[in-house]
C-alpha cells in the first residue's frame, strides 16, 4: 500500500484511528499501545505528534503507519470462528501448561463493566458446553457460546507479544487481538464493543 492510498495516516488522532474502525479496534488499539504505550484512556492527539513525544522519529513512524493500514487489509472467514498461525501457537503454548485436562479454549462475550456494549473472553476449558458450537482451527478447538453466535461468527483471533493488558478478561489480557466484522461501534478506550447504535444498548 502507498502512501496517496493509505486510511490511516499521521494527522489522524490516535483515537481517531481506533474509533473509527470497530471490527479492527482491539487489534488497532494493541499495535499503538505496543509500539509507544499509553494509559487505559486512548490519546487524543494527531498520531505524530503522540509519537513524537514517545521519542519516535520520522523513521520508526512511517512503518508502523503502513503497518496499521496493513492491519485494515486483513480478511477474516465469514462463516467461522478462526485463530492466526501466531494466535494457535501461543494458544497451544499456554494449553500444554495447564494442570488439569484440557479440552481446547472458549471464545465468548459478556456485557461489558463500563455499560458500554460487550468485550470479548477468552479461556482454557476442559469440555464444551452441549449448546456450544464448536470449530477447529489451526489445530486447537474454540467453543462459541450460542447465546454468542450472531455476534461473533466470523471473527480473527490473533496474537501480539507485548505487554499484559489488564483491560481485557482471561487469555484476551496477554496479547491476543480479535478482528470482528459485526462490531459497529467501540467505546471511548476500544475495550468494549457494540453491535448496534448506542441507544440500542447492544
Amino acid at each position: 500500500m502507498n502512501n496517496t492510498t493509505q486510511i490511516i495516516h499521521e494527522k489522524m488522532r490516535v483515537n481517531e484511528i481506533v474509533l473509527s474502525f470497530p471490527p479492527k479496534a482491539q487489534k488497532l488499539r494493541r499495535a499503538i499501545k505496543n509500539f509507544a504505550f499509553f494509559p487505559h484512556e486512548l490519546p487524543v492527539e494527531p498520531l505524530e505528534v503522540y509519537l513524537a513525544k514517545q521519542g519516535k522519529n520520522p523513521v520508526e513512524t512511517a512503518p508502523f503507519v503502513k503497518r496499521l493500514n496493513d492491519i485494515l487489509e486483513e480478511k477474516t472467514a465469514i462463516n467461522e470462528v478462526s485463530l492466526s498461525e501466531k494466535a494457535a501457537e501461543k494458544l497451544r503454548e499456554i494449553l500444554s501448561k495447564e494442570e488439569k485436562n484440557v479440552w481446547g479454549v472458549k471464545f465468548s462475550d459478556h456485557a461489558a463493566a463500563c455499560g458500554a456494549g460487550f468485550e470479548y473472553n477468552l479461556e482454557p476449558i476442559s469440555d464444551p458446553d452441549p449448546t456450544d458450537n464448536i470449530f477447529y482451527s489451526q489445530g486447537v478447538a474454540i467453543a462459541v457460546p450460542a447465546t454468542s453466535m450472531g455476534r461473533l461468527l466470523g471473527c480473527l483471533i490473533d496474537f501480539e507479544e507485548g505487554f499484559v493488558d489488564e483491560g481485557f478478561r482471561g487469555l484476551i489480557k496477554l496479547g491476543f487481538t480479535i478482528t470482528n466484522p459485526n462490531a459497529k461501534r467501540t467505546c471511548d478506550c476500544g475495550c468494549s464493543f457494540g453491535y448496534g447504535a448506542a441507544s440500542d444498548g447492544l
